[in-house]
């Protein structure tokens, strides 16, 4: 893109970070000023109200987006994996409880540590990322490498077959050992 369209939007960016005078996401304020911070605060004390879950996931989604648009690219994967917890509140596939809301505190810190990192114009931490994929992986019952590229993972070996092969194959060794010819 165009160097000083990018710049402008960081700046931009780093304007609305930086008028964030309690430095905890209260960058994108929406649903008449409510922070993610304090929607998930409401939400600890009242877990029944998924509207809550739609308000935290649209600031965090206008988060992501503006991070992204901005280059500020940990952020803004850090702000997807906490969109990716929400949407499967939302649909009710995790339901609300005391562990997802502290994992989504967890991830609100870590967002918000990654705003302050921007606003005091230091590079992005790329180790908070890989500190709450590590939580997201362990909420999830995953490895966090699954987490994070699920695409890169090896592929599990295919079950072995019913039929046995006309030949076996033996990696050559030093010992006298010949292939096994089924009977």
């Amino acid at each position: 893109g165009d160097p000083l369209h990018s710049m402008q939007s960081t700046e931009g960016l780093r304007a609305l970070l930086t008028a964030d005078t309690d430095g905890i996401l209260s960058v994108l304020l929406l649903d008449g000023g409510q922070s993610p911070i304090q929607n998930l605060l409401a939400l600890e004390n009242h877990q029944d109200e998924l509207g809550l879950v739609d308000k935290i996931f649209r600031s965090v989604h206008a988060i992501k987006g503006s991070a992204g648009m901005a280059g500020f690219h940990v952020t803004s994967q850090l702000a997807h994996r906490i969109e990716d917890l929400l949407g499967h509140m939302r649909s009710q596939e995790f339901p609300v409880s005391a562990e997802i809301i502290d994992l989504l505190f967890q991830g609100a810190d870590a967002l918000s540590q990654e705003i302050e990192n921007i606003t005091d114009e230091e590079e992005e931490d790329e180790t908070l990322l890989a500190i709450f994929e590590d939580l997201r992986a362990d909420f999830l019952g995953q490895p966090a490498s699954e987490v994070i590229h699920p695409a890169l993972q090896p592929v599990a070996p295919a079950p072995s077959s019913p039929v046995a092969p006309t030949q076996e194959i033996v990696e050559p060794s030093t010992s006298a050992q010949q292939p096994k010819i089924p009977p």
